[in-house]
């Protein structure tokens, strides 16, 4: 090869990999979970959602793919989406709507609900619900509730759930006054861990681990740890495909402080963090900062705050973005 094209081939590569250093591979796209909650955080902000007939198609017309698909890997022929956005509204009295339904709720940061039915929740941040049913429920960081039915409930982070489609369970049992279904469960999608107690009839998904006490009729969808005391008649999808993605959740790093213990009663008050930081124990309460064992915000941290504590999860938030820890339940 003549001595110039030898010059000529050695500077190409040289150009070749000096644009490769200055320019790394791009990020993945978002995700429709990411996408969602960027349409959230921008509606919760400007207020639009508080106007009539507002509502976000994308978003709708994802949650039927999800559902769609759900529903053909099941077979779960009474699957649906439970409420659409033409049924609820932001100026729906919100305790009528606990009965009646058609409630629309756009929040920024966490909530709180003591009875929801038939209504839409789209939280940037965590949400916690009493009694749920026939509800859309999609949050950033967590979402607890003690008892829900026919809900489709998305989370970033973690979903923790007391009793799940027991209307089923009443209404195998024979009581006065129940019909529908026998199994009345959840569609339930996480980015990282599921914890039911009680489940029946549930569908649900997570990429870390889903726990459940007593499970029955229960699916699994693309979720490769599970973890059940005791079960009948489940079903594992493990080669399900999601056209609705929710990105693995991240965790803290155990270079920032360990979590050595999470307590999480109904007193919210009394919940707290026992944490560890070179040797030394000390506590964080829900809003806290990250904080090291001299009282100190933790470098890299200091914007970061305990977010939002469940039975066995604790999650840390910046406002815009969440980490979580989760400790083996007791």
């Amino acid at each position: 090869m003549p001595h110039r094209l030898c010059i000529a081939v050695f500077c190409l590569l040289l150009a070749t990999f000096a644009a490769r250093a200055d320019n790394p591979k791009a990020p993945p796209p978002p995700t429709e979970f990411e996408l969602a909650v960027a349409r959230i955080r921008k509606a919760a902000a400007s207020g639009d959602w508080q106007k009539p007939d507002w509502k976000d198609a994308t978003l709708e017309a994802d949650l039927g793919k999800l559902v769609d698909a759900a529903k053909a890997t099941t077979g779960k022929q009474s699957l649906k989406a439970p409420v659409q956005f033409q049924d609820v509204s932001s100026t729906a009295n919100p305790r009528l709507a606990a009965v009646q339904g058609g409630l629309l709720s756009v929040v920024k940061g966490n909530a709180e609900v003591s009875f929801a039915n038939k209504s839409i929740f789209l939280v940037d941040g965590s949400i916690r619900i009493a009694h749920c049913a026939d509800c859309v429920v999609i949050a950033r960081g967590i979402v607890e509730i003690s008892h829900g039915n026919r809900n489709l409930i998305l989370a970033g982070h973690h979903v923790n759930v007391s009793f799940d489609g027991m209307d089923g369970m009443r209404a195998r049992a024979g009581a006065k006054g129940v019909a529908g279904p026998l199994a009345d469960g959840s569609l339930i999608v996480s980015g990282g861990s599921v914890n039911i107690a009680h489940a029946q009839g549930t569908i649900c998904s997570a990429p870390k681990l889903i726990d459940i006490s007593h499970a029955a009729e229960v699916a699994f969808l693309a979720s490769p740890e599970l973890k059940m005391s005791h079960q009948q008649g489940w079903s594992d999808h493990k080669g399900f495909l999601t056209p609705f993605h929710v990105p693995a959740a991240a965790t803290l790093p155990g270079s920032a402080l360990t979590v050595k213990q999470i307590v999480a009663p109904d007193d919210r008050t009394k919940q707290l963090l026992t944490v560890e930081r070179n040797g030394v124990e000390y506590v964080l309460r829900p809003g806290a900062k990250l904080a090291d064992e001299k009282g100190q915000p933790l470098p890299d941290w200091g914007n970061w705050s305990v977010g939002f504590i469940a039975d066995n999860v604790a999650l840390f938030t910046d406002g815009q973005d969440d980490v979580t820890v989760r400790l083996p339940r007791q």
